[in-house]
């Protein structure tokens, strides 16, 4: 995360040879610099109020605000840096550093454009469309097995998430099933 907040400002998207990009950062990203700004805010006020009570206090809570700055940059940029590709293969769903999905084009049963937010809230369900609603949905044939961020594992029989021009994502998602 510090190499992305620190030294990937310049960064291309990680796109393999032969492989087609779908940017999916457009939505989120404008979300993120809000909490950007408000996390500036916040930290420059507490470190201010609590200076008064506690020097040590006020600069650890300064690390941690500036620690946590940086997890948002490097969340912002990942946004940015990883999108969801497709090859002749598979599907390779990413979303920032949350989520690293691979569907082969094989398992794909169909293509929905809308879902519900109960229905993303389903353990079936990857919901990889972090801070939007989802606009593609992936079924499977049979459920795949996803591991998560901290390692815990399920079954996944959908997958939601979001990218920038569906429209481009799903003649190009036709051509190859």
């Amino acid at each position: 995360m510090l190499r992305l907040a620190l030294f990937s400002w310049g960064a291309q998207p990680d796109v393999p040879m032969k492989t087609q990009s779908f940017s999916c950062h457009r939505i989120v990203n404008p979300m993120i610099a809000t909490l950007l700004v408000l996390q500036l805010i916040e930290i420059g006020v507490m470190h201010l109020l609590v200076s008064h009570w506690s020097a040590m206090a006020a600069w650890i809570l300064f690390a941690l605000g500036v620690w946590g700055l940086l997890f948002t940059i490097a969340l912002m940029k990942a946004f940015r840096i990883y999108p969801v590709l497709m090859d002749e293969n598979m599907v390779r769903v990413w979303a920032g550093p949350l989520t690293d999905f691979a569907v082969p084009h094989c398992e794909i049963a169909g293509v929905d454009a809308a879902i519900s937010l109960e229905e993303t809230k389903r353990s079936d369900v990857l919901n990889a469309a972090i801070l939007a609603h989802p606009n593609i949905i992936l079924r499977l044939r049979r459920p795949i097995r996803h591991r998560g961020l901290f390692g815990k594992t399920r079954t996944v029989e959908r997958v939601a998430f979001r990218v920038d021009e569906p429209e481009l994502f799903l003649t190009a998602l036709r051509e190859r099933i």
